[in-house]
């Protein structure tokens, strides 16, 4: 993936992040001044979330979800992420409850039931797009609506889901973007890194891209494990990898060696590159296999 045109979209006191060094937990802002800003910063932030493994819900009741998912589908990361249920776009009510029950109450049980559902479906973590307009004329003055973020943050922090929250500037006062901005940890920029390596679920397990070394085995580590929990006979999609060191495939020996007796990782379509290290070293395992050299 090729580096997008740095544009900023937080507000006047929130500072850009690095959206691949994010903690779990972290609630970030963005603040649009126009539909194509909006579509920088969700496209960014979701193409983060799904290289990382983890599974990305967009939350809206501002505009029709087939207009949503179109959008991100245009990108070559989201295309086929819909498929997978890598990505997937729904209402506020699906995760967060009715509007009317949202302001006396912490909204606990969609979060967490959406946190359980992408853990048993083999996704490291989650990751939430929100579009908060609606919900923000719906609860009235700004007191109410930071009321809401609190308590939606710490709900999320406490269950290690990384959000944003997007915001249309141009129907904010200054002063109340000023105070929303110091709600959250740091604003989405409007652009993304390419990344070391990317970890996108497939149907069968997952798929590597790029550079796997000491920088990113335990991000590799923390993905495959995740899938291994839905997906016992893992495939790994390896044939984009374009660098490899030993660490990090010794590390996907160390877990295939704690698998149970059903289980194992296969490599499909790894480079020539990567097998020729394999019989440099000698290393065979019984629970991790190779297939179709590409």
């Amino acid at each position: 993936m090729t580096a997008q045109p740095r544009r900023e979209t937080g507000g006047d006191d929130a500072a850009p992040v690095d959206l691949r060094t994010l903690d779990p937990g972290t609630h970030l802002l963005v603040l649009y001044r126009s539909e194509a800003d909006l579509a920088l910063a969700a496209a960014a932030f979701v193409t983060a979330g799904l290289e990382a493994g983890d599974r990305v819900l967009y939350v809206t009741d501002d505009r029709p979800l087939p207009a949503v998912s179109a959008v991100l589908t245009a990108g070559a990361v989201t295309s086929g992420a819909f498929r997978t249920g890598q990505l997937a776009v729904c209402r506020f009510a699906d995760v967060y409850g009715a509007s009317d029950g949202m302001i006396a109450a912490v909204p606990a049980g969609g979060v967490r039931t959406a946190v359980a559902r992408a853990q048993a479906e083999g996704f490291p973590g989650l990751r939430i797009v929100a579009d908060m307009d609606d919900l923000a004329r719906t609860l009235g003055p700004i007191e109410r609506v930071l009321s809401w973020e609190r308590l939606t943050a710490r709900v999320q922090r406490e269950e290690g889901v990384t959000s944003v929250c997007q915001y249309d500037r141009r129907r904010l006062h200054r002063d109340h973007q000023r105070l929303l901005a110091a709600e959250h940890a740091g604003a989405v920029p409007g652009w993304i890194e390419p990344p070391r390596a990317s970890f996108l679920a497939t149907q069968e397990g997952v798929r590597i891209t790029g550079e796997l070394d000491g920088f990113n085995r335990d991000e590799c580590r923390r993905v495959v494990q995740a899938r291994l929990a839905t997906h016992p006979r893992l495939i790994v999609d390896v044939s984009g990898l374009t660098f490899v060191d030993t660490g990090a495939l010794q590390y996907l020996y160390t877990i295939a060696a704690g698998l149970p007796e059903d289980g194992q990782i296969t490599l499909a379509h790894p480079p020539p590159e990567l097998m020729r290290m394999v019989e440099l070293l000698g290393w065979r395992h019984p629970k991790l296999a190779f297939t179709e050299v590409a």
